[in-house]
Order: C-alpha cells, then structure tokens, then sequence
C-alpha cells in the first residue's frame, strides 16, 4: 500500500508557513546582528526543517528553495560569507516566494 500524502498536506502547509514566519522574524534579528552564530544555527535548522518536509511531501521547488538558504546560512556561520543587504534582500524574496508555491501557484 503506498504513502497517502493527502492526509498531511493540511498539517504540512500549516507547520511550513509557521516556520516561514519564525525565518521572517529571525531574520529582522538577524539584520541586527548578522554575525549572531547561535541564530544563524536556528535559522539553518528551521530551513532544514522546511527541506524535509517538502522532500517529503514532493514539493520540489520548496525544497530547492530552502536547500538554497541553508547553503547560504551555513557558509555566514562558518565566516565564508559576511551578510549584507543583498543577501537579507534575497533571502526574504525566498521566503515570500514559498507560499505561493504552497498552493501550487507559480509565481
């Protein structure tokens, strides 16, 4: 018997817009403070939580997307990459571009 996904994909977009608006928030914190290792840890685990879930769910693009951000996360903890405006700018257009892609618009 396979996997029923449809029983979940209500719980899935509810958790997932959640996560979207603690990223939003940790990022406004985040623009403060943009060296702040123990919220950048944060902001990788609540994008990695929003990956799987959409691996999970087969919402590909979502994936991508946060796949993307936890790169990009990972390499400001680590010192690669010094977050400036660009980077908070992109950021903030991935999470606003994920919710449209919720509803399987295409945005």
């Amino acid at each position: 018997m396979a996997f029923d996904k449809s029983k979940f994909i209500a719980q899935f977009k509810a958790e997932t817009l959640e996560h979207l608006q603690k990223m939003n928030d940790g990022l406004l914190k985040l623009e403060k403070d943009p060296g702040n290792r123990e919220l950048l840890e944060w902001m990788m685990r609540e994008a990695h939580t929003i990956k799987g879930s959409a691996t999970m769910m087969g919402y590909k693009r979502i994936a991508g997307i946060t796949h993307e951000m936890e790169t990009g996360l990972e390499k400001a903890m680590k010192g690669t990459v010094s977050l400036k405006k660009a980077h908070f700018d992109i950021l903030f257009k991935c999470l606003d571009g994920i919710p449209p892609l919720l509803e399987d618009k295409v945005t």
